[in-house]
């Protein structure tokens, strides 16, 4: 039996049979405000501990700065997590200096760094724009292989549209999707 994290929502723990399998990718989609960045913080802070901690990568599409000031608005925000179990670092402002080429090798390096049991990149879509189609499966492949040589289970977030589910090669290496509601 697979070992599974809890999202902190029993409804969606539930429907996914007790949480999320672990060492696994996971995309977390849709449009904006339906509550993708609430849900992935909430994990990463149901489920951080000094020995298992999370990597909360943020990149083009919000400061880093107001992810960590909008969470404190949730009962889940720890601040004492914060720099102990929770690390925000700003991956965009990495990939603008060395470039995007450069992603997996930054993720990787930040992983065994941090030693990192779970890792979200929020806005993972924004990260598409500074990619060449030919290039993009590749340095996707390259991640998916950093992120499944660790030991961690990952999430990339981003704001996608059904029909991007069957073009870009996000999805193809998924092993959960989680698709967000407006209500």
């Amino acid at each position: 039996m697979t070992d599974k994290i809890k999202t902190g929502c029993a409804g969606l723990d539930e429907v996914l049979y007790g949480g999320i399998p672990t060492n696994t990718i996971s995309v977390i989609m849709g449009a904006p405000g339906t509550g993708k960045t609430i849900l992935a913080e909430q994990i990463a802070f149901r489920n951080a501990t000094v020995n298992a901690p999370a990597l909360y990568l943020t990149t083009m599409s919000e400061p880093l700065e107001k992810f960590i000031v909008h969470g404190q608005r949730y009962r889940f925000f720890d601040q004492e997590k914060v720099g102990t179990s929770v690390f925000y670092e700003d991956l965009g402002l990495m990939l603008r200096e060395q470039g995007i080429e450069k992603l997996p090798e930054i993720v990787a390096d930040m992983l065994a760094a941090r030693r990192a049991r779970f890792v979200f990149i929020d806005s993972f879509k924004a990260l598409n724009e500074l990619v060449e189609q030919p290039q993009r499966r590749n340095l996707i492949f390259d991640l998916a292989t950093v992120l499944s040589t660790y030991d961690c289970t990952s999430f990339l977030i981003g704001e996608y549209a059904d029909a991007m589910m069957t073009e870009l090669p996000e999805f193809a290496i998924a092993d959960v999707v989680i698709q967000m509601l407006k209500l």
